[in-house]
């Protein structure tokens, strides 16, 4: 692609990014910007069912309850979903589920506890992210827990 300098346009096989766009393709928020406020707005903006629970936590209702946590000291939105555990599967099988979700499904993470697997999600904040990556982020992780649900053939989730 050659060299590119500071003020020139990049432009590559997927268009045009010379800073083009809607306001939410182009505006950055600072790690420091990002609040559990501004993360609920910009998720109601895209229709979402946003409700904020006692704990600070947003609830975005869709297939499942997913929880969203602004994390500014270690500058990260945490994504979190738990499902219930098939009381009826033993140990070996729950964690044969979560290693097969954490190998297989590497964007998100399971960790299995007592009576439920609680799958969970990163998305940095540090160095600045735009509200159009905190949608899709959480359309990725709903997606990949997706996926992590399919692989339950061996019935560990309730």
């Amino acid at each position: 692609m050659g060299i590119l300098f500071r003020n020139e346009a990049r432009v590559s096989r997927f268009g045009n990014h010379n800073g083009g766009g809607t306001a939410a393709e182009t505006t950055v928020l600072q790690c420091e910007d990002v609040s559990t406020e501004v993360v609920a707005k910009i998720l109601k903006d895209a229709y979402f069912d946003v409700t904020t629970e006692p704990n600070g936590a947003l609830r975005v209702k869709d297939n499942y309850n997913y929880y969203l946590f602004v994390d500014k000291d270690r500058g990260v939105i945490r994504y979190q979903c738990a499902i219930r555990l098939n009381e009826a599967s033993t140990q070996e099988s729950r964690l044969k589920y979560v290693n097969h979700v954490n190998s297989q499904i590497m964007l998100i993470r399971a960790t299995t506890f007592e009576k439920v697997v609680l799958f969970d999600y990163f998305l940095p904040t540090q160095g600045g992210v735009n509200p159009k990556t905190i949608v899709l982020a959480f359309k990725r992780f709903a997606s990949c827990l997706f996926s992590a649900i399919q692989a339950n053939t061996e019935h560990v989730l309730g």
